[in-house]
């Protein structure tokens, strides 16, 4: 079975180019609202706001899950609807906080559009946890394990959430890297090394690569790039990946006029535009939602196309699987909460529920997957879930679950069993 491995590697090229100074030293590292550990129901039903387009399970629900039935260009639009998805719904906090890096400040009674900026792997998944779908307001003051930031996410993890609906070869190398064993491909002729900018030893940046190469050879590269494919390209000042959602080639003369080819593109930057909601209210929102590059400034910039194996029909679709280091039937609060989940994709979130003998919930409690490494695919419980807000209910023939939900939107069954 493939398992979505997660190097580090010094952090890759795309990390060293985004993550941010963290939010607050004062935002909980575990978690926040009770002794238990249970992270609390959002409380904002009260607060009235003009959030007019909030993000909602039903948009979410709307975009189909991967099957092995799926042709590569129904993925492709998958990928794409929920990539932007994540960029354009309407928000406004319940705290102020300030990211100091990028100068970007969040209040009360302000209003934002899409997943913030900042340097750990958010996506709709993790954010609907602390978000009411009714009033818009994200629950800011109650998000464990570094505050908001923990459920935002920078240009490749933003990618890799799109990415992560469908595959499970890739790995955070694999931008950096562009070989098949990182479940990346290269698309078009040109050529490099195994290692196209290992920085750390080689200070390659890839705007040589492109130069080695010529501007038709990059060219034409780009123009084999297809809806869902990336690009990807390392500067000194860092590096940046793109999700390509259209390409429009036209030839000259002389072969492909590059002034005049481009692709639209997603992105996730620091950069932000004013926008307004039909009802007049204006908000701050992610700009990267149809840019657009000719390919002479997709040259210049150094980027070089690529492609994910599942798109190419290289590696299977594997079903979704979800499993527990723990395998016993009957559990105390401290063995379960000791445990790990496990999947063959990316793990996004955890849920713990407890019901008594007579099928009532007694214990409910959903948390996040955040941290290094970024695409996780087994985590601690110990990360978010303390045992004494389960332990009061051993003895007393009360049956626990957890699920998770996976990159690819499934909510699994990871463990069932008996409290002692």
């Amino acid at each position: 079975m493939k398992r979505l491995i997660s190097l580090i590697l010094s952090l890759p090229l795309l990390l060293a180019a985004s993550c941010g100074k963290s939010l607050s030293d004062d935002f909980p590292k575990k978690e926040a609202g009770s002794e238990e550990g249970s992270v609390p129901t959002v409380t904002t039903k009260s607060i009235k706001t003009a959030v007019e387009d909030p993000l909602t399970w039903a948009k979410v629900e709307a975009i189909p899950k991967v099957s092995s039935e799926m042709t590569a260009n129904e993925m492709r639009q998958m990928i794409l609807d929920f990539a932007a998805l994540e960029l354009s719904f309407v928000w406004t906090p319940n705290s102020n906080w300030y990211l100091e890096r990028y100068d970007h400040e969040y209040k009360v009674g302000s209003y934002y559009g899409g997943i913030p900026y900042a340097g750990d792997s958010g996506n709709v998944y993790k954010w609907l946890v602390y978000y009411d779908e009714e009033t818009g307001v994200l629950d800011s003051k109650h998000i464990p394990g570094g505050g908001p930031q923990s459920i935002f996410f920078q240009c490749s993890s933003f990618a890799f959430s799109a990415w992560g609906r469908v595959s499970n070869s890739m790995t955070w190398e694999g931008t950096h890297n562009i070989t098949e064993h990182t479940g990346i491909i290269k698309i078009g002729e040109y050529t490099t090394d195994s290692a196209i900018y290992d920085y750390h030893k080689q200070k390659r940046y890839t705007t040589e690569i492109c130069e080695n190469n010529g501007e038709q050879a990059m060219f034409r590269s780009y123009a084999k790039l297809l809806p869902a494919d990336g690009v990807a390209n390392y500067l000194p000042i860092g590096g940046h990946v793109l999700l390509i959602k259209e390409v429009q080639t036209v030839k000259n003369t002389t072969g492909i006029d590059g002034n005049e080819s481009y692709v639209i593109f997603y992105e996730q930057s620091s950069a932000r535009v004013w926008k307004t909601q039909k009802n007049g209210v204006k908000y701050l929102a992610q700009r990267g939602i149809d840019r657009k590059f000719t390919f002479k400034e997709l040259f210049d910039k150094g980027y070089l196309p690529f492609g994910v194996k599942e798109l190419y029909g290289l590696d299977p679709v594997e079903k979704a699987v979800a499993g527990m280091t723990l395998k016993k039937d009957t559990v105390s609060a401290e063995e379960l909460c000791g445990a790990s989940v496990t999947s063959n994709y990316a793990i996004s979130t955890i849920h713990i529920d407890v019901t008594d003998k007579n099928g009532n919930t007694v214990y409910s409690n959903n948390s996040h997957v955040s941290g290094f490494p970024l695409l996780r695919t087994e985590y601690a419980l110990s990360n978010r879930f303390y045992p004494s807000g389960i332990k009061k209910f051993e003895g007393q023939g009360c049956h626990v679950t957890v699920q998770i939900r996976v990159s690819t939107g499934h909510l699994l069954s990871a463990y069932e069993g008996n409290l002692i």
